[in-house]
């Protein structure tokens, strides 16, 4: 079982690693900074802290670059998630108290889930990542008409 998971993961990260080469190649910086978000989340899921921190900074950038506030929140949580495993408490406090920043300045239905999340979680025990990770799937976007990216639908 485990090795089989093991299998899906790789296969999964390797066709996100493809899809950040292409959509580089064709300029789709969304498309490019949801990939790198979601390796970051198979980093995360493997328990591999260093590696999700890499993918995750990266998404980050290219989500500020596109101004999408909601995306570099949610990258923003994420973070915690990695700086919290490795024992990292103030650094993780950081990209939380930075989420809830972002997402007070928006006003949009699944910032104001995030937030109203962000604003219960707490970081001094254990973080539940599955729970985290569950919370930022929750299919939101775009069934109230707001946009994936929060100042347009800008690439």
């Amino acid at each position: 079982m485990a090795q089989s998971r093991a299998g899906r993961w790789d296969t999964a990260a390797d066709t996100l690693r493809e899809c950040v080469g292409l959509a580089r190649g064709i300029g789709e910086r969304l498309v490019e900074g949801q990939a790198l978000h979601t390796l970051g989340e198979i980093g995360i899921a493997r328990g591999e802290r260093a590696v999700a921190g890499r993918w995750l900074t990266e998404a980050g950038q290219v989500f500020e670059e596109l101004g999408s506030v909601l995306w570099q929140a949610k990258t923003s949580v994420l973070l915690a998630l990695v700086h919290a495993g490795v024992g990292e408490g103030d650094q993780a406090s950081s990209e939380v108290a930075r989420a809830r920043g972002m997402l007070a300045g928006i006003a949009a239905g699944e910032a104001t889930r995030l937030l109203s999340y962000l604003n219960q979680l707490e970081l001094e025990g254990p973080v539940d990542d599955h729970e985290v990770l569950r919370m930022l799937r929750q299919p939101t976007i775009g069934t109230s008409g707001e946009s994936v990216v929060a100042s347009g639908n800008q690439h």
